[in-house]
């Protein structure tokens, strides 16, 4: 089962966003495989996130996410969204 991890972000965490990437997307629905597990701090708008079990997360501006190396899931962004993010 895959845990993905939804927190809001503390000042520590959003530091360390200083040097990430930015992504940024309009709403839509895309489906994804994640080669490597993934950190990001949602910046503006929401999605959630399915994966292929079944569990269900969504995140919005402020949120912390860690979705592990291996997840399966598909997007639904239903505002348009930009975070800051880290792999690995």
């Amino acid at each position: 089962m895959v845990h993905i991890m939804v927190s809001k972000a503390n000042d520590v965490q959003k530091q360390k966003t200083a040097n990430w990437s930015a992504w940024e997307k309009e709403p839509s629905t895309f489906a994804y495989e994640y080669p490597e597990c993934e950190t990001f701090y949602v910046l503006e708008g929401k999605a959630e996130i399915v994966t292929n079990t079944g569990d269900k997360c969504s995140f919005s501006v402020g949120d912390w996410v860690i979705i592990p190396r291996g997840t399966i899931c598909n997007w639904t962004i239903s505002e348009k969204i930009k975070k800051k993010y880290k792999f690995g």
